[in-house]
């Protein structure tokens, strides 16, 4: 009985130390890029460039919406294979933007919240990202299906 829970509890110290490194593998790997989410927040956030350069927010609200999104998509709940609309990205950066105080102040300035939410998830917290979003990619090919 003893042998038997001994390779028991090894297991279940190669399972948690194989996590904890492959959850340190992602967070080395995917690194965030503060320039790139500027530069994609200012595109996308701002279709067919509505907003002037000179009315946009300044750079440091933007990252601090961007690190406000991040935060709270750490505390979601990791979506893994699952395809459900409510695992989506869009639909979590909308469910995200309507309860967050962000949202007014991108919406008065004339940006569209969802996308550069979005936009923060996939540069400034990509590892998070890629803990908590649908994985559909990597089992079904790059179409999602």
């Amino acid at each position: 009985m003893r042998t038997v829970m001994r390779a028991v509890a090894r297991v279940g110290l190669l399972a948690s130390l194989g996590l904890t490194l492959a959850l340190v593998g992602v967070f080395a790997t995917h690194r965030g890029d503060q320039g790139a989410y500027l530069q994609s927040a200012h595109m996308y956030g701002n279709p067919q460039h509505r907003v002037s350069a000179d009315l946009m927010p300044a750079d440091q609200k933007l990252v601090q919406v961007g690190d406000r999104a991040c935060d709270w998509l750490a505390h979601q709940p990791p979506a893994l294979w699952r395809r459900a609309e409510h695992y989506q990205p869009g639909y979590l950066a909308t469910h995200y933007a309507y309860g967050s105080a962000d949202t007014a102040d991108l919406q008065a300035a004339g940006l569209r919240p969802e996308s550069v939410i979005v936009e923060a998830w996939d540069l400034l917290c990509p590892a998070t990202g890629e803990i908590v979003l649908p994985h559909y990619h990597a089992l079904h090919g790059s179409d999602g299906d």
